[in-house]
């Protein structure tokens, strides 16, 4: 798959589907996911965001993410999700 289209179709999943922040942030305001920022940080995922993202991650990609064998540190950006997906270093 193409980077830009899951870039921007995780991006899409995201927006649509973020938890609820409880202040105001610059994430609330971003019409687009920074492809290297943490999405942790930027209040985009918290831990139950992030496994409905990769569920949908796997359904996107036809591919299974296989946390137990990864770096959980490469879910934190869409680079590193992409990057585990296709078997990137």
């Amino acid at each position: 798959m193409d980077k830009k289209i899951f870039f921007d179709a995780v991006s899409d999943y995201i927006l649509e589907h973020r938890p609820g922040v409880p202040h105001a942030t610059d994430a609330l305001t971003i019409s687009s996911v920074p492809a290297t920022e943490n999405l942790f940080d930027l209040g985009l995922v918290d831990s139950r965001a992030m496994l409905d993202l990769l569920t949908f991650v796997e359904e996107l990609t036809d591919r299974e993410v296989d946390v137990l064998n990864i770096d959980i540190s490469r879910l934190f950006t869409l680079e590193g999700i992409y990057g585990v997906v296709f078997d990137i270093a």
